[in-house]
């Protein structure tokens, strides 16, 4: 689940309808319809009758686009759909509406990274400013809004919340990004490049202002894997994130820039060493900490590591197990991780009743949820796949 990738989803040349279910059949045609992310799998005739009605609609859909509500009530009339069907997909596509607004905000980032650079009329550049902190919704935090933030902070000459921004985007989970819409399965190219210019700017912005501080290294690194896979090299060298394991070692062991941010050197140490460091490393770190000091947004790295501890182990399940309910999504994302980890899971059911059940159906509450809300919605489906999910009228949420 939690290895979701949108960059590394391959379609066939060609597609047996006969070896495949026909709901995650729908899934990857549609998908590769709506962003031409390779060319469209080949179907036989057989397809047609196999993959039934509702697959063609969403794709006839898709092809006409719908501007406006009424455009798209007339689609769902023309085509008979049920008077409690239309008022579902309407009230799905003001949600997915109300939800989608990145495109929104990269743009505004854009123009306001340029304005500085160009060090552009000081009313031009705070009505920007302003702009951008007016789209921003707290309850929905994610890495675009931190990026924001980021530069916002760095523009106004405030150290202190540059840096803590910074601390809020590396001690996130990796997933932190599908919760602002970045799960699109495969970004359109102006779309990326664009991000990626965001991201570079950000960081170069961020070594510029702060000096030579390691900070500017751990934010390169949280970051690369949004960067085109032949950049990194370069981006590492550039900002100093090409670490020794020897140099990790030596940094880990410190707090500021060690225990401190401890699922920074757990990311790095992940791949480059063995689970018996791993582990030592993090008892060490969890055990110095003191129990009011663990923020929530760094808990995720307990999807593979139980602390030997039993007080850290209970404080951790409980709070993990509350962040489940929580209505902020990476909140509930971060808490995800902590199902992952057999121990922890079940630590997280002494505190909260509904994880006493089966695990996938926990999870497929949970990603039922999430697309309720019109959020995350690719990776929702993705894992409602995985989980053996097969109701069709689930996909209209790729194309409304």
């Amino acid at each position: 689940m939690l290895g979701f990738d949108y960059r590394n989803i391959e379609f066939p040349e060609k597609v047996d309808c006969q070896k495949a279910k026909p709901f995650n059949l729908s899934y990857a045609l549609v998908v590769a319809h709506i962003k031409g992310f390779q060319k469209p799998p080949e179907t036989s005739i057989e397809c047609v009758n196999f993959l039934g009605q509702e697959h063609f609609k969403l794709l006839e859909y898709f092809k006409l686009a719908p501007q406006t509500d009424e455009e798209a009530k007339r689609f769902f009339k023309k085509n008979k759909f049920s008077k409690l069907k239309r008022d579902k997909l309407m009230a799905w596509r003001q949600l997915k509406s109300d939800f989608f607004y990145p495109q929104e905000l990269l743009d505004k980032l854009r123009h306001y990274q340029t304005f500085i650079i160009k060090d552009m009329d000081k009313e031009i550049v705070k009505s920007t400013q302003r702009r951008i902190l007016n789209i921003i919704r707290p309850s929905t935090e994610d890495l675009i809004q931190n990026i924001a933030f980021l530069n916002v902070a760095m523009s106004t000459n405030n150290q202190t919340w540059a840096l803590n921004s910074v601390d809020k985007i590396i001690l996130s989970t990796p997933l932190a990004p599908l919760v602002g819409h970045l799960d699109i399965v495969g970004m359109e190219k102006k779309e990326k490049e664009l991000w990626e210019k965001i991201i570079y700017r950000s960081v170069l912005g961020f070594k510029k202002f702060y000096g030579d501080d390691p900070h500017t290294s751990f934010l390169a690194d949280y970051l690369l894997p949004y960067l085109p896979r032949n950049e990194e090299d370069k981006w590492r060298h550039e900002f100093g994130a090409n670490w020794s394991l020897g140099e990790i070692r030596n940094l880990y062991k410190g707090w500021t820039n060690g225990i401190r941010i401890a699922p920074l050197w757990y990311r790095q140490l992940s791949t480059r060493t063995s689970a018996v460091e791993i582990q030592a490393f993090l008892n060490t770190a969890y055990q110095e900490k003191r129990r009011d000091e663990y923020t929530w947004r760094e808990l995720w790295l307990f999807d593979a590591f139980t602390p030997d501890s039993i007080l850290t182990k209970q404080k951790v399940g409980k709070k993990l197990a509350e962040m489940i309910n929580s209505d902020r999504p990476l909140q509930v994302l971060t808490a995800l991780h902590g199902l992952e980890n057999p121990q922890m899971a079940k630590e997280m059911a002494l505190w909260n009743d509904k994880l006493k059940a089966p695990k996938n159906d926990v999870l497929k509450d949970i990603f039922r949820g999430f697309l309720d809300k019109g959020q995350m919605v690719h990776f929702s489906l993705y894992n409602l796949i995985l989980l053996g999910e097969n109701d069709p009228e689930l996909l209209w949420w790729l194309v409304l």
